[in-house]
């Protein structure tokens, strides 16, 4: 098995980390999509002010 930590700066200055344990390819690829829909989720609930802005 196999762990992977991701750090993650927040608009405000504090960081986030995520750890995940795999235990193959399958499971990083999994793990590495629900991070980045925590990601998502973060950034709608704590951006709302910045929807309209799409670059």
């Amino acid at each position: 098995m196999k762990e992977y930590l991701f750090s993650f700066a927040r608009p405000n200055g504090s960081i986030a980390y995520y750890r995940i344990s795999a235990t193959d390819n399958r499971d990083v690829i999994d793990s590495v999509r629900r991070v980045l829909r925590l990601l998502e989720e973060y950034w709608r609930n704590n951006n709302a002010h910045l929807r309209s802005y799409n670059p």
